[in-house]
């Protein structure tokens, strides 16, 4: 099997059953040795932030002189991006040989009725993959939710970590705050420590019962540690303190942009001290060093200068709003320009109605050739009539470019899925998202 062969093979799986299970990854990861039981693992789930988190995590392991697997979804460049090890993405020739060794094993598994997904498939390439080269420490992104994930047949993870609880993927996880934290502390294991971020009261009582009942420590935002934004970098980023603080550094600094990504730093930050206290060997400067080199494509991502073109993958209500509180603490006064595509099933008017409250902004929905249904752009219409409407976003894209003016910003924003098309035209001059 070659690259492609592997692409078009991974890529033609169904991408979701309609029965949740874990009985499934279970038996592939059997026939195929269970190579996840030899790694050290940091399960890392969330509605929000936990891509950010994941990177901060495995940026600042690989500070201290750890070899560091990191797996995220979705990927934003290529396939391959996936599944990094000290950043560098696994080689085409190691995914098309061990995606041959999985697609052997599936074929088995097509054949007696019980047909592995594309994300199970995805979720068993990182396994082997990062076990084959004999990673320190694997820092696993959950894909949806947590407890029927194809990532949560670990065992035994050395950590687990909720970043936020907020309404999304409904149809899957549930319509309710209660439900959906009860899906993501399905990550939580016996005696494994737990960090969570600043999870609203409903949710964090749903999280706090299932760590009493296995006897896990659990470390909350807020009690038990905290960051403070300080005074505003000249660059783009953010600045901030930490309580209690680490090691000898005062303030720490960070590219990534808002004070919500401050809050996922000091998450990854509070990994790293309990980390220390069982395992792991660092020194402050080893975390200021990591966690002030951590980019991740597509969170507030500016692509462009004069004009100002800002790529951020934000696809919910909760997500939006802390978007426009970005926007409207660190950019007052200037004209915003949004691009935006959203799928149906995201709650497009309420994401919409979020960035509506920033002054002085003007919205462009469009649509791409998303994964899934995108919003009907006519009823969005019909809805929010001050929004303009142009299907082609490339057409849309070309328009607002030539109308920006002095410091006035544009905003793509949506869906990860869109603006890796559009990061494609700015990055590599694509103007297409083949």
């Amino acid at each position: 099997m070659n690259y492609q062969e592997a692409l078009t093979f991974i890529h033609g799986r169904p991408r979701l059953k309609k029965t949740p299970t874990l009985a499934r990854m279970r038996e592939l990861m059997a026939r195929l040795g269970d190579p996840q039981k030899t790694l050290k693992i940091i399960h890392v789930t969330g509605t929000n932030g936990k891509g950010s988190t994941s990177a901060y995590v495995a940026r600042m392991l690989q500070a201290c002189g750890y070899k560091v697997g990191l797996f995220t979804s979705p990927y934003i460049v290529r396939y391959n991006d996936r599944f990094t090890i000290n950043q560098a993405p696994i080689l085409d020739v190691d995914l098309a040989a061990i995606t041959g060794k999985v697609a052997a094993q599936v074929k088995v598994m097509d054949q007696l009725g019980n047909s592995p997904t594309e994300f199970e498939i995805t979720t068993a390439i990182m396994f082997i993959y990062f076990a084959q080269q004999n990673v320190d420490y694997a820092v696993v992104e959950v894909g949806i939710g947590g407890t029927y994930d194809s990532t949560n047949i670990i065992d035994q993870p050395v950590m687990a970590v909720i970043t936020t609880v907020a309404l999304d993927h409904m149809r899957i996880l549930g319509n309710t705050l209660e439900a959906i934290a009860e899906q993501k502390a399905g990550i939580i294991k016996a005696q494994c420590p737990v960090v969570v971020g600043n999870l609203p009261a409903a949710a964090l009582a749903v999280v706090t019962k299932r760590a009493q009942q296995l006897e896990a420590p659990l470390s909350i935002y807020g009690r038990d540690f905290s960051a403070q934004v300080t005074t505003p970098l000249h660059t783009w980023g953010e600045r901030f303190t930490l309580n209690p603080n680490l090691g000898d550094v005062a303030t720490w600094n960070i590219q990534l942009a808002g004070a919500y990504q401050v809050t996922n730093a000091a998450i990854a930050l509070q990994v790293m001290r309990i980390l220390r206290q069982s395992e792991v060997a660092w020194s402050g400067q080893d975390l200021y060093t990591g966690l002030q080199a951590t980019t991740w494509p597509g969170r507030f991502e500016k692509v462009h200068d004069q004009p100002v073109v800002v790529l951020d993958g934000a696809h919910n209500q909760a997500a939006m709003h802390e978007i426009k509180k970005l926007l409207v603490t660190k950019f007052p006064g200037r004209k915003v320009h949004v691009l935006v595509a959203i799928l149906a099933d995201k709650q497009p008017l309420k994401v919409l109605e979020e960035l509506l409250a920033i002054p002085d902004i003007e919205i462009t929905v469009t649509s791409f050739a998303g994964p899934r249904p995108l919003a009907n752009l006519q009823v969005i219409k019909d809805h929010i009539p001050q929004v303009h409407i142009e299907p082609v976003w490339q057409t849309a894209l070309q328009s607002l470019l030539a109308r920006l003016r002095g410091n006035d910003i544009l905003l793509v924003t949506g869906s990860l899925y869109f603006i890796a098309d559009v990061r494609k035209k700015f990055i590599h001059g694509e103007s297409n998202g083949d």
